[in-house]
């Protein structure tokens, strides 16, 4: 009977915090068990595998239910992903991967970048490498894929972005983090 009532009361401490902790993640639905951690984001359709090693935490800027930043182990380096409307009517992930060296040139205008076709889940998708000075200089890694509505009546489609931003000198230790993590990105058709 005791340890019956020091386990009610157990439950009834650890579950509240346990779904506050829910709560405070990002995106539409978390899903954990020993094996595996995933965050899924069923607004824009698609999942991805959480590392073990990093922090999961709303991706950064405006709309932070868009994706996930993980803060990796070496300070200051990061992958992330995150999905949204095509606002701008791209339409493709050629014009979505044109945009982006825009923006990060419009930051960044001695950046080095490469930019060559690929594939994520399976879209056909644009994968941009950037070189920059900063306070060190920085590698940033972006794929960027673009799918079309499934309402043919509509303009927009989703654009998808997931990538990689460290320290040129550290980028090998994170390169295959990021890299499994692009393999496990996948959509979804809720």
């Amino acid at each position: 009977m005791r340890h019956q009532a020091m386990n009610l009361c157990a439950a009834i401490f650890v579950i509240p915090l346990f779904l506050g902790f829910l709560e405070s993640l990002p995106g539409d639905a978390f899903a954990s068990s020993s094996v595996l951690q995933q965050y899924c984001n069923d607004k824009y359709m698609y999942c991805v595998n959480i590392p073990r090693s990093g922090k999961a935490v709303p991706h950064e800027g405006d709309a932070p239910k868009h994706g996930i930043t993980i803060q990796l182990p070496q300070t200051g380096e990061e992958i992330w992903t995150y999905a949204h409307w095509d606002a701008a009517l791209l339409q493709g992930s050629q014009k979505a991967a044109l945009r982006q060296i825009e923006i990060i040139f419009s930051e960044h205008p001695d950046t080095d970048v490469s930019m060559a076709s690929t594939r994520l889940a399976d879209l056909s998708a644009y994968h941009l490498r950037f070189s920059y000075a900063g306070l060190q200089p920085i590698t940033e890694e972006i794929i960027i894929a673009y799918r079309k509505s499934k309402d043919q009546s509509k303009e927009t489609g989703i654009i998808y972005e997931i990538g990689m931003k460290c320290a040129s000198s550290t980028c090998k230790v994170s390169a295959a983090t990021f890299e499994s993590f692009v393999s496990t990105f996948r959509l979804t058709d809720k």
